[in-house]
């Protein structure tokens, strides 16, 4: 199994963010913000996926950071499970 580098995913979901923006003509004050969910161990407070297995590359990425700086908008991020509740 091939896992994708963080900047190409992380690029790639807020070139699909900024899209959806913009083909739903959203202005960005109505957007509460970008949140990505991710697998744990994570740093909440940094907005850092610290270590999850047989994810190496992932290591320590400052996730909510890039898709601040990738899309303009407030990130967030939360554990797998509590997202999809």
């Amino acid at each position: 199994l091939e896992v994708c580098p963080p900047e190409e995913i992380l690029s790639f979901a807020a070139r699909a963010i900024l899209q959806m923006r913009d083909v739903l003509e959203i202005s960005d004050t109505l957007i509460g913000g970008a949140g990505c969910c991710a697998p744990g161990p994570l740093n909440a407070a940094e907005g850092m996926i610290l270590n999850p297995p047989n994810f190496e590359i992932w290591h320590n990425v400052k996730v909510v950071q890039r898709l601040q700086a990738l899309t303009g908008l407030t990130a967030g991020q939360c554990r797998q499970c509590p997202c999809a509740e």
